[in-house]
């Protein structure tokens, strides 16, 4: 699920990111109450959370992995992670 992923990233507990080339997912995430709401498209109220995402995992010293959809090393997934902890 990107919600977990994202999160991860927010708190610091990702050490490899893998995002599929490309992928841009618009919505808003709220810091404070770590809640997700989904833009299917973007819209001035949105970010781009995979952009996110990576920030923060660049932050806390994380290694970022952009894929090629079918190089994604789980099944159907468009973000994922390995964690630290």
């Amino acid at each position: 699920m990107p919600e977990t992923v994202i999160e991860a990233c927010y708190y610091g507990k990702v050490d490899t990111l893998f995002v599929q080339e490309g992928l841009h997912l618009w919505g808003k995430f709220d810091r404070q109450d770590c809640t997700f709401d989904w833009h299917p498209v973007q819209s001035a109220q949105s970010e781009d959370l995979v952009a996110f995402a990576i920030r923060q995992a660049l932050a806390t010293g994380g290694q970022i992995l952009e894929m090629p959809p079918d190089g994604m090393p789980w099944n159907e997934a468009r973000i994922a992670a390995i964690m630290r902890y």
